[in-house]
Protein backbone atom coordinates (compact mmCIF):
# COMPACT_ATOMS: atom_id res chain seq x y z
CA UNK A 1 0.00 0.00 0.00
CA UNK A 2 2.83 2.59 1.21
CA UNK A 3 4.43 1.80 -2.07
CA UNK A 4 1.07 2.29 -4.14
CA UNK A 5 0.97 5.64 -2.44
CA UNK A 6 4.27 6.53 -3.35
CA UNK A 7 3.57 5.97 -7.09
CA UNK A 8 1.08 8.10 -7.36
CA UNK A 9 2.48 10.89 -5.60
CA UNK A 10 5.25 11.13 -7.78
CA UNK A 11 2.96 10.27 -11.19
CA UNK A 12 0.63 13.42 -9.95
CA UNK A 13 3.67 15.69 -9.41
CA UNK A 14 5.37 14.01 -13.07
CA UNK A 15 1.83 15.27 -14.28
CA UNK A 16 2.28 18.79 -12.50
CA UNK A 17 5.58 18.89 -13.84
CA UNK A 18 4.49 18.62 -17.50
CA UNK A 19 2.10 21.86 -17.19
CA UNK A 20 4.14 23.96 -17.82
CA UNK A 21 4.19 24.82 -21.50
CA UNK A 22 6.79 23.78 -23.98
CA UNK A 23 7.21 26.50 -26.58
CA UNK A 24 8.40 26.07 -30.28
CA UNK A 25 8.60 28.70 -33.56
CA UNK A 26 9.91 28.92 -37.02
CA UNK A 27 9.72 31.85 -38.85
CA UNK A 28 10.23 31.05 -43.42
CA UNK A 29 13.49 32.49 -44.63
CA UNK A 30 11.81 34.07 -46.67
CA UNK A 31 9.75 36.48 -44.70
CA UNK A 32 11.26 40.21 -44.03
CA UNK A 33 9.04 42.08 -41.68
CA UNK A 34 10.95 44.78 -41.42
CA UNK A 35 8.13 45.46 -44.66
CA UNK A 36 5.25 44.80 -42.48
CA UNK A 37 3.74 47.35 -40.92
CA UNK A 38 -0.22 46.26 -40.57
CA UNK A 39 -2.13 42.96 -39.00
CA UNK A 40 -5.45 42.13 -38.80
CA UNK A 41 -6.33 39.44 -35.71
CA UNK A 42 -10.12 37.88 -36.49
CA UNK A 43 -12.45 37.07 -33.78
CA UNK A 44 -10.57 34.06 -33.38
CA UNK A 45 -14.48 32.14 -32.60
CA UNK A 46 -14.42 29.77 -35.71
CA UNK A 47 -13.46 26.18 -34.88
CA UNK A 48 -14.22 26.23 -31.43
CA UNK A 49 -14.95 22.88 -30.23
CA UNK A 50 -17.51 22.13 -28.25
CA UNK A 51 -17.07 19.01 -26.64
CA UNK A 52 -14.17 20.31 -24.48
CA UNK A 53 -15.99 24.13 -23.24
CA UNK A 54 -14.76 23.77 -20.26
CA UNK A 55 -10.87 24.73 -22.42
CA UNK A 56 -11.89 26.10 -25.95
CA UNK A 57 -14.50 28.67 -25.24
CA UNK A 58 -15.81 31.97 -26.51
CA UNK A 59 -14.13 33.94 -23.19
CA UNK A 60 -11.03 32.05 -23.56
CA UNK A 61 -10.03 32.54 -27.63
CA UNK A 62 -11.31 36.05 -26.35
CA UNK A 63 -8.65 36.17 -24.34
CA UNK A 64 -5.90 34.92 -26.58
CA UNK A 65 -6.84 37.06 -29.26
CA UNK A 66 -6.28 40.61 -27.17
CA UNK A 67 -3.02 38.93 -25.93
CA UNK A 68 -1.99 38.62 -29.88
CA UNK A 69 -3.35 42.09 -30.86
CA UNK A 70 -1.52 43.42 -27.64
CA UNK A 71 2.08 41.65 -28.67
CA UNK A 72 1.77 42.79 -32.50
CA UNK A 73 1.13 45.97 -31.60
CA UNK A 74 3.98 45.83 -28.33
CA UNK A 75 6.31 45.16 -31.78
CA UNK A 76 4.98 48.30 -33.62
CA UNK A 77 2.63 46.62 -35.77
CA UNK A 78 -0.84 48.56 -36.47
CA UNK A 79 -3.99 46.71 -36.53
CA UNK A 80 -5.92 47.39 -39.62
CA UNK A 81 -9.36 45.58 -40.53
CA UNK A 82 -8.57 46.70 -44.27
CA UNK A 83 -5.77 44.98 -46.48
CA UNK A 84 -3.58 44.80 -43.75
CA UNK A 85 0.32 42.90 -44.26
CA UNK A 86 0.33 40.35 -42.10
CA UNK A 87 -3.48 38.02 -40.91
CA UNK A 88 -2.61 36.63 -37.43
CA UNK A 89 -4.73 33.04 -37.15
CA UNK A 90 -4.99 31.43 -34.07
CA UNK A 91 -5.89 27.62 -34.06
CA UNK A 92 -6.24 25.30 -30.91
CA UNK A 93 -6.14 21.67 -30.69
CA UNK A 94 -7.04 19.61 -27.37
CA UNK A 95 -6.45 16.31 -27.01
CA UNK A 96 -7.60 13.23 -24.44
CA UNK A 97 -4.58 11.50 -22.91
CA UNK A 98 -3.86 8.34 -21.36
CA UNK A 99 -0.86 7.26 -19.05
CA UNK A 100 0.18 3.59 -17.85
CA UNK A 101 1.95 3.12 -14.76
CA UNK A 102 3.19 -0.16 -13.61
CA UNK A 103 3.99 -1.08 -9.76
CA UNK A 104 5.53 -4.01 -8.24
CA UNK A 105 3.70 -5.30 -5.78
CA UNK A 106 5.27 -8.39 -4.77
CA UNK A 107 8.88 -8.54 -3.39
CA UNK A 108 9.39 -12.19 -4.58
CA UNK A 109 12.41 -12.98 -6.92
CA UNK A 110 10.64 -15.60 -9.23
CA UNK A 111 7.07 -14.35 -8.99
CA UNK A 112 6.24 -10.44 -9.28
CA UNK A 113 3.08 -9.54 -9.19
CA UNK A 114 2.23 -5.75 -10.50
CA UNK A 115 -0.44 -3.45 -10.35
CA UNK A 116 -1.47 -0.82 -12.73
CA UNK A 117 -3.06 2.30 -12.43
CA UNK A 118 -4.29 4.64 -15.52
CA UNK A 119 -4.07 8.68 -15.57
CA UNK A 120 -6.53 10.56 -17.92
CA UNK A 121 -6.01 14.20 -18.95
CA UNK A 122 -5.69 16.48 -21.36
CA UNK A 123 -3.09 18.01 -23.23
CA UNK A 124 -3.60 21.62 -25.17
CA UNK A 125 -1.64 23.23 -27.96
CA UNK A 126 -2.21 26.67 -29.42
CA UNK A 127 -0.65 27.55 -32.54
CA UNK A 128 -0.61 31.37 -33.55
CA UNK A 129 0.16 31.35 -37.81
CA UNK A 130 1.12 34.63 -38.85
CA UNK A 131 0.05 34.77 -42.73
CA UNK A 132 1.89 37.33 -45.31
CA UNK A 133 -1.87 38.34 -46.82
CA UNK A 134 -0.89 39.04 -50.51
CA UNK A 135 1.00 35.76 -51.11
CA UNK A 136 -1.08 33.64 -48.87
CA UNK A 137 1.38 31.82 -46.83
CA UNK A 138 2.25 31.18 -43.34
CA UNK A 139 5.49 33.38 -42.63
CA UNK A 140 5.61 32.66 -38.80
CA UNK A 141 4.28 30.02 -36.15
CA UNK A 142 4.53 29.71 -32.70
CA UNK A 143 3.16 27.19 -30.47
CA UNK A 144 2.72 26.53 -26.74
CA UNK A 145 1.58 22.55 -25.45
CA UNK A 146 0.26 21.80 -21.87
CA UNK A 147 -1.13 19.94 -19.53
CA UNK A 148 -4.46 21.44 -18.90
CA UNK A 149 -5.24 22.15 -15.74
CA UNK A 150 -9.30 20.82 -14.66
CA UNK A 151 -10.15 24.49 -13.15
CA UNK A 152 -6.72 26.88 -13.82
CA UNK A 153 -5.92 30.25 -12.06
CA UNK A 154 -5.74 33.84 -13.56
CA UNK A 155 -6.17 32.91 -16.62
CA UNK A 156 -6.45 36.24 -18.22
CA UNK A 157 -2.33 36.38 -16.81
CA UNK A 158 -1.81 33.38 -17.63
CA UNK A 159 -2.89 33.44 -21.27
CA UNK A 160 -1.09 36.78 -21.72
CA UNK A 161 2.17 35.06 -20.49
CA UNK A 162 2.08 31.80 -22.69
CA UNK A 163 1.26 34.10 -25.90
CA UNK A 164 4.22 36.24 -24.77
CA UNK A 165 6.41 33.51 -24.56
CA UNK A 166 5.11 32.25 -27.61
CA UNK A 167 6.56 35.16 -29.41
CA UNK A 168 9.74 35.37 -27.37
CA UNK A 169 10.73 32.10 -28.47
CA UNK A 170 11.03 33.42 -31.83
CA UNK A 171 14.44 32.37 -34.14
CA UNK A 172 15.62 35.85 -35.39
CA UNK A 173 17.43 36.79 -37.88
CA UNK A 174 18.33 40.70 -39.15
CA UNK A 175 16.06 39.97 -42.06
CA UNK A 176 13.47 38.38 -40.62
CA UNK A 177 12.92 39.18 -37.03
CA UNK A 178 9.28 40.20 -35.77
CA UNK A 179 11.20 42.55 -33.05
Amino acid sequence: MRRLLILLISSLFTLAGCSNPKYTASVSPLADFARYETFYCADCQEGIDHRMPRYDNEEIRRLIRDALISEMESRNYEMQETYPDLLVELVIVIKNKIDTVAQRTTDYRYWQGFQTDFYNYKVGSIFINIIERKKGEIVWQGRADSVLEQYPKNLKNRIEQIVEKIFKNTPTSQNNSLF
